[in-house]
């Protein structure tokens, strides 16, 4: 299933900011974006990272014509005054552009088998999977909107609906496990998803939830030793490939118009219904309130716009 392809020949031609563009899911959805007829704005960590992904994504042939429209902004997605200023660079691209944001796909991500601090008191895959998921969300929700069709695309997974969040200690600084920490960081991606949707969504913006399924990506094995790297090189063999797990999120960037649902949990191309705990208005307010305060303790205390 594709979604409808863009005018290219339109007024603007749409844009589309993609994290975790280097490699996985990120990539194969930035080339099947930029094939839909979109310019993209790709979050990497570094400039070499930058040249890579472009070199990468330009050798299929039919997106070298589309290659202007193709930019970077570099930053470190594990630490907050880096994810400001990965915002601060998009702000700046689009207000060269004189246009609003179409689409915001949050792909990045991180599994770590023992406990790392970004930064003091900062667990990363909270950080990168959730709360700079969160902060960008935000701080570009007026461009999203202004675009007259904003999307926010989370990726998730069906691990969500198993996972629970430690309301006390979301950082786990106490009993750590990698799989623990991935889970409660997927079931915040939903919470904050019905947050967003519950305070900001209407006609001209909204945010989904994607499930990839089990995609065969170095995810798992980047950033991971022992049991954890043995079971993600076992399970990996039954995983789709990274165009299969990034198609969903494809489809929803570029269907027009998008089928008419209540749930905004996709996967499969279709509406599911998400876990239970991710449907518990208590523990969206509470996601979205956690998250909120995170970032006004941040060093800089910047506002949310």
């Amino acid at each position: 299933m594709n979604g409808t392809r863009i005018d290219r020949d339109g007024p603007r031609r749409p844009l589309a900011v993609i994290t975790g563009i280097g490699s996985g899911i990120g990539l194969a959805a930035a080339a099947g974006i930029l094939r839909a007829g979109f310019d993209v704005v790709g979050v990497v960590r570094n400039d070499n990272r930058a040249r890579e992904t472009r070199e990468v994504l330009l050798r299929e042939p039919c997106l070298r014509d589309g290659a202007a429209g193709l930019q970077f902004v570099c930053g470190d997605l594990s630490r907050r005054a880096e994810v400001d200023r990965v915002c601060d660079g998009i702000l700046a691209l689009l207000a060269a552009r004189g246009g609003g944001l179409d689409r915001l796909l949050y792909c990045a991500g991180t599994v770590t088998s023992r406990r790392v601090e970004s930064e003091p008191g900062v667990e990363t895959q909270f950080m990168v999977n959730h709360l700079a998921a969160f902060r960008m969300g935000l701080r570009l929700r007026d461009a999203l909107a202004a675009s007259g069709d904003g999307r926010l695309l989370v990726v998730s997974s069906c691990s969500h609906a198993i996972g629970l969040v430690r309301w006390r200690d979301p950082m786990m600084a106490r009993g750590y496990g990698p799989a623990k920490a991935y889970m409660q960081s997927k079931l915040a991606n939903v919470l904050f998803v019905h947050g967003f949707n519950r305070r900001l969504a209407s006609d001209r913006l909204r945010a989904f939830a994607v499930d990839p399924g089990l995609v065969d990506t170095d995810l798992g094995g980047k950033r991971t030793r022992g049991v954890f790297f043995r079971f993600w090189g076992f399970a990996r063999r039954w995983g789709v490939s990274a165009e299969k797990g990034a198609a969903t999120a494809v489809y929803l960037a570029t269907a027009v118009p998008l089928p008419d649902s209540p749930w905004v949990y996709y996967k499969r191309f279709r509406p599911r219904m998400p876990g239970r705990r991710s449907r518990s208005t208590a523990a969206i307010d509470r996601m979205w309130a956690l998250s909120e305060r995170f970032w006004e303790d941040s060093p800089e205390g910047r506002p949310m716009r």
